[in-house]
């Protein structure tokens, strides 16, 4: 993000905090959210345009006072990913022009049907809700959030080979941390650094003093309401339902959820229309789970989330390319890039595996 889209942003903010302020609706109490989280979803991005973001504030009659609150509350202290001066870590990188299916050395979709229209998602993502919010919650422990990941992205131009990377983030509540990146020689999954495909003394390490470590969102909220408003603010509405799959994929690059953080994030998917639901999947590190997906591009681009059916932790996400006409029956769809999410938690220290 240019430092001229910062300062508008900045100044969007002010502007919004200054309104809120004296606006009648600001003393008002807030009673319990009565919309789901695609409408609240809905409101907060009808004044999200562009680059920056735009609330518009609605007329506060009836219900519409309890959402005009909200959005204070959620604008004045949740969404604080967006003063942050680096950007969030893509999920995956875009596209290339050169049809992935001509790049050697890609591996195949997990899922590859592209024949009939798929039921609906919403029903499986709402039970799984139910599953994660019954998991029993761990004690917490170590003042920093680890997350381990393992990453493989194809060529994005023709010649070029795919990478693959073993990455692994600490973060403490400050925003201060630390990274180690491993280039792998060979695809995920490879167990931890040091493995075949991997070594240590090429860890490439970077080292985040206090604000900096990116993150799409500080606190993620446990009800499903806030989450979507809080996911909203770097996916906004006009992205459609590969938007917010997007943005739950990336909220796992960062942090480690609980029980109630895992079910609000799969309510938000449950209450987003247009998510498919492709059955249940064996990822690429053997591990079974209930795969969702979404179709966009107009047909050309499929994302795919595999979630475990227990816990609800999402286990891995991918993007594809479904090349060829969207008319034909024998499109061939073709890997882009994937995210394995292996292992996330508490620790003590930045470097120390809980």
């Amino acid at each position: 993000m240019g430092h001229l889209e910062e300062d508008e942003e900045h100044a969007d903010e002010v502007v919004r905090q200054v309104v809120l302020g004296v606006h009648p609706a600001r003393d008002l109490p807030v009673p319990p959210p009565q919309a789901t989280s695609a409408e609240l979803r809905a409101r907060a991005d009808a004044g999200h345009t562009g680059g920056s973001v735009r609330w518009a504030l609605p007329v506060v009659v009836g219900t519409t006072v309890a959402a005009v609150a909200l959005l204070g509350a959620v604008g004045g202290g949740l969404l604080t990913s967006r003063g942050a001066t680096d950007e969030p870590p893509a999920a995956l990188s875009s596209p290339s022009t050169v049809p992935v299916s001509a790049r050697a050395g890609t591996p195949s979709p997990l899922v590859r049907s592209t024949a009939g229209d798929p039921p609906a998602a919403r029903s499986h993502l709402a039970a799984l809700a139910r599953s994660a919010a019954r998991a029993p919650k761990p004690a917490a422990a170590g003042a920093y959030t680890y997350v381990h990941v393992q990453t493989w992205t194809a060529g994005r131009s023709r010649g070029a080979r795919p990478t693959s990377r073993d990455e692994r983030l600490w973060w403490a509540a400050d925003r201060s941390g630390r990274a180690e990146t491993v280039a792998l020689s060979q695809p995920p999954p490879v167990p931890v650094p040091g493995a075949p495909g991997a070594s240590t003394s090429d860890a490439a390490i970077t080292t985040y003093e206090p604000g900096k470590v990116p993150v799409l969102v500080d606190a993620p909220s446990a009800q499903a309401p806030l989450l979507a408003f809080q996911l909203a603010d770097r996916h906004p509405l006009s992205e459609g339902p590969r938007g917010m799959l997007r943005a739950v994929a990336d909220l796992y690059r960062s942090h480690h959820l609980d029980p109630a953080q895992r079910a609000a994030a799969l309510q938000v998917l449950a209450d987003t229309e247009g998510i498919d639901y492709r059955g249940t999947v064996v990822d690429r590190s053997g591990r079974s789970g209930v795969a969702v997906s979404v179709d966009s591009d107009g047909g050309a681009t499929r994302d795919v989330a595999i979630f475990d059916p227990g816990a609800g932790r999402l286990l891995s996400y991918e993007r594809v390319e479904l090349v060829g006409a969207a008319t034909s029956p024998s499109r061939s769809p073709a890997l882009v890039a994937y995210v394995l999410y292996l292992n996330s938690g508490r620790t003590g220290a930045a470097g120390a595996i809980p």
